[in-house]
């Protein structure tokens, strides 16, 4: 994750956004709410039976 934060901010983008499965708490959603990540209120999509959750960080 280090690379990609570092990677946003040589190459001048201002938001990384990602999409993680909502029942994959302990340790996708962990890792991003630890690395300052925010959950999207209005970011959900499904796809079949599972919930997919928006997070994103401005860089």
């Amino acid at each position: 994750m280090e690379f990609i934060i570092k990677y946003a901010i040589d190459n001048r983008y201002d938001c990384i956004r990602l999409t993680v499965y909502n029942k994959n708490k302990s340790a996708a959603i962990g890792l991003y709410e630890r690395l300052g990540f925010k959950k999207i209120a209005n970011g959900y999509w499904q796809l079949e039976d599972k919930v997919f959750v928006g997070y994103e960080k401005y860089v």
